[in-house]
């Protein structure tokens, strides 16, 4: 009984410590996030007011339904008008696109890979499972970049639309889904959240 109350009192000061921001600050007596330092880190990789950022999101988290609702209306309001023409030529600019994005999974897999196997070796399941990244290191900026990204990637639909291929419901689906969560479940810097941003990143 000891051990279940002992873990409800760490559930409720870890909220504590979230909810003041306390794990960005350190203001603890252990570290809640991990603090694994990249051995080499470019100058822009880092983010300086992650409070500001997590502050920023959780005030405008909605906009990504937002911007969901108007993707989803205006790429069925473009083939409606796609409908009466003949489809665009768009080779070029799809390769460029393509590999614009291929490059930039590249580097955000190398980038955070490094941290999520640092995590998985070095720390136990607990501390891989319920920690945060460092909310100041590299793994935080390249997480906040696949966010950004979630909203970039949305033009793949609109080059379906314009070449006049095949559009599925679950295409469109798959792009708001994964926008939404990304936005929304980025508020919290978690170790595992990382991992799966590596894998998506490699995809």
């Amino acid at each position: 009984m000891e051990s279940l109350t002992d873990a409800i009192d760490a559930i409720r000061s870890h909220i504590h410590q979230l909810n003041e921001f306390e794990i960005y600050a350190n203001n603890t007596t252990n570290s809640l996030h991990n603090d694994y330092v990249y051995k080499f880190a470019l100058s822009f990789e880092r983010i300086d007011d992650p409070v500001a950022y997590t502050l920023f999101v959780q005030k405008y988290w909605y906009h990504s339904i937002t911007i969901s609702i108007f993707y989803f209306l205006s790429v069925k309001f473009l083939q409606r008008i796609m409908s009466n023409r003949e489809p665009f030529q768009l080779k070029r600019p799809l390769l460029l696109w393509n590999t614009f994005l291929a490059i930039f999974s590249f580097f955000g897999f190398i980038r955070t890979i490094e941290d999520v196997i640092y995590s998985l070796y070095y720390l136990d399941i607990f501390h891989s499972l319920c920690y945060t990244i460092n909310p100041y290191g590299v793994a935080a900026f390249w997480a906040l970049l696949f966010a950004i990204s979630k909203v970039v990637e949305l033009g793949d639909t609109y080059f379906i639309v314009l070449k006049k291929k095949p559009l599925t419901f679950l295409h469109c689906y798959h792009h708001i889904v994964v926008l939404i969560g990304t936005i929304h479940g980025g508020l919290y810097y978690i170790i595992y959240s990382l991992l799966s941003i590596s894998i998506c990143f490699l995809c």
